[in-house]
Parts: C-alpha cells; structure tokens; sequence
C-alpha cells in the first residue's frame, strides 16, 4: 500500500506504558481533505526524487502516498484514520511481531509491524477525538540504508507530523 517515512527503533517486546498524553489531542482538520499537503518530497527525503504524491481513500480514511522515482529507495504513506480509532488500531498492532508503545512530541503512540520491523515500520500517533495519524516508511532492498532502520525512520517522522500537524 503506502508507506512514511520515521526514525524510530523497533523491538519486538512491548515495552512499558506510554507516558501521559499531550495536553491537547492533534487536530487533524487543517490537511484532512488532502493528507498530500504535510510534505513536499524534498521535506520527506531531501536525497531522493519522487512521483506526484498520490492521495488515497483508504478504509481507515484520507492517505497520502509519496513513491520514489528510484525502485530501490524507500516509500512513504500518512494516513489519518478518521474510521478506526487509535485504541482499535493498537488492539490489531499487538498482534505483529514488532509492537512497542512511545511518545512522539508529547503524544501517545505505538511503533508496530507484523515481522521484524526491517523494511517496513510503521508509527501510529493518536489525535484529537480517538483518531489517529499512521506513518510508514517502506523499502524493499536489504542493501539500501534505511532497511534495518525503518521503526526508527518511521518514528522520527511522526514527530515531524505532529510538528506540522500543530503549526
């Protein structure tokens, strides 16, 4: 499907609760018709040249998706899950191999993948009213830099959403 780009570290162990939640949830409503708008491609990865952002209806709400031009180099999705809350969707996350509940920028959120977090990672960060905010890197090839690292990319990125999402 689609993938995001943060840096975050993966482990399969669930780690100890969350901390405390922000003061206030993350408001969505400023790029909810178009999840596109967050990033140009050069703010996502400055190294690599990307296809038009494609924004996506998907069944957990609005997504956008940033393919590279270069197969080999990594993908990213955001989606705004609007029609599965943040609790359902770690519920399902739990059942992956990689799971760990963090804070990124105040803000509830969990690190998660169904295999090992290579290749594919993805950091979820809850928002204002139950919803939540998905971010995934993806990368097919071993070789490339950011296969062994994608929970830390996918984390680091989510705090930059979040920085976005509160300006």
């Amino acid at each position: 499907m689609a993938f995001a780009t943060v840096v975050s570290g993966c482990s399969a162990e669930v780690a100890g609760q969350a901390n405390a939640p922000a003061e206030s949830g993350l408001d969505l409503s400023k790029f909810a018709d178009d999840p596109c708008r967050l990033f140009t491609g050069e703010e996502l990865n400055s190294q690599d040249e990307f296809n038009t952002p494609k924004l996506k209806d998907t069944s957990q709400g609005p997504a956008c998706f940033w393919d590279p031009k270069a197969m080999t180099r990594p993908a990213y999705l955001i989606t705004f899950s609007t029609k599965e809350t943040f609790e359902e969707l770690k519920k399902k996350a739990r059942k992956g191999e990689t799971f760990r509940e963090t804070m990124v920028a105040g803000h509830p959120a969990f690190v998660s993948n169904i295999g090992d977090g290579q290749g594919t990672c993805d950091t979820t960060i809850s928002a204002s009213g139950g919803d939540a905010v998905e971010v995934r890197i993806t990368t097919n090839f071993r070789a490339e830099p950011e296969y062994p690292i994608a929970c830390d990319l996918s984390e680091k990125l989510a705090g930059r959403v979040v920085e976005k999402l509160k300006a």
